[in-house]
């Protein structure tokens, strides 16, 4: 085979290029958080969890709601078949601290 009868590899290698450097800027793109949201913005994570059962456990989950920052503790049973709720609480919202206001009892005595 000459040079000129070869098939030219060239176009097909430029394309795994494109694809390889594609799915790297994904990965990077996700590590950065600008896809998918960040990981403080979990909606759900499991504060605690007790095994009843070869196949069941109890788990302990705080749900927070992303646009309001409402937080709410859910208790659920967990079994292959089915998941069920066992209690729910809302939680209150965290206090904010400002740094250099007394409190409000000490507002007074100070004057």
């Amino acid at each position: 085979m000459t040079p000129d009868t070869m098939p030219s590899f060239a176009p097909a290698l430029m394309l795994l290029a494109l694809l390889l450097a594609a799915a790297w800027g994904v990965k990077w793109l996700r590590q950065r958080n600008v896809i998918g949201g960040s990981p403080d913005a979990q909606a759900i994570k499991v504060i605690s969890s007790l095994a009843v059962g070869p196949q069941q456990r109890v788990l302990v989950l705080e749900l927070i709601e992303p646009g309001s920052r409402a937080r709410h503790l859910l208790t659920v049973g967990v079994t292959p078949g089915q998941i069920t709720t066992l209690h729910s609480m809302a939680l209150a919202a965290p206090v904010q601290v400002s740094v250099g206001v007394p409190p409000p009892d000490q507002a007074g005595a100070a004057s």
